[in-house]
C-alpha cells in the first residue's frame, strides 16, 4: 500500500511513501508518521491541512524597477545569474532538498528491496522518473536562455518555463 508523506514542519507534499504490513492484524498496513491515505491529485504543489491537500503558493518578491539601460558584460552576467537563481527557485519550491533526498532514498529502496511488489517498484520508478525529466526541461531551458542572453537576443527571462505535469 502507498502512503502520501508531507514535512513535518512545513507540511508539504515529500513524495509517496510504502507502507509496512501491520503484524498485528494480517492485511493491515502502517501509515508511517507525517503520512496520508489521502492522495493529493490535480495539485501542483500539495500541502496538508490536517484533513485535505490543498495548493500552496509561494510568494514570490518582485524585482525592483530597473534604473537605467544597462550594457555589456554587467547585464549579461546579471541576466545569467537571473536566470539561474530563477531554475532553482522554480526546482527547489516545488521539491526542496528534503524531497529530493526522499526521492533518491525511495529510488534506493526500489533497487535493493525484496520486500516490494514490481507493481510498486514501478510506481514510484514512474514518479521519479516523470519529476527528473521536468527538472531536466527546466534546466535545458534555463542553458537555452543563456545562450540566447550570450547571442545578445531581447528575452523575456520568466517566460517560457516548463510547467510541472
Amino acid at each position: 500500500m502507498i502512503a502520501y508523506s508531507y514535512d513535518r514542519e512545513s507540511m508539504l507534499y515529500v513524495g509517496e511513501t510504502i507502507c509496512q504490513p501491520n503484524p498485528m492484524r494480517l492485511g493491515e498496513h502502517l501509515i508511517p508518521a507525517n503520512a496520508t491515505k489521502v492522495k493529493p491529485s490535480g495539485l501542483s504543489n500539495p500541502k496538508w491541512d490536517g484533513c485535505k491537500w490543498i495548493e500552496h503558493v509561494v510568494e514570490v518578491e518582485p524585482e525592483p524597477p530597473e534604473t537605467g539601460e544597462e550594457t555589456g558584460e554587467g547585464r549579461e552576467e546579471r541576466l545569467i545569474t537571473l536566470i539561474k537563481n530563477h531554475a532553482y527557485f522554480l526546482i527547489s519550491s516545488r521539491f526542496p532538498s528534503h524531497k529530493q533526498r526522499n526521492l533518491i532514498a525511495q529510488q534506493l529502496e526500489v533497487i535493493t528491496s525484496t520486500d516490494m511488489t514490481e507493481e510498486e517498484k514501478r510506481e514510484i520508478t514512474k514518479s521519479c522518473n516523470r519529476i527528473w525529466r521536468w527538472v531536466k526541461k527546466v534546466r535545458a531551458y534555463s542553458n537555452d536562455l543563456e545562450d540566447q542572453i550570450k547571442r545578445g537576443d531581447d528575452i523575456d527571462i520568466y517566460e517560457g518555463w516548463p510547467e510541472y505535469p
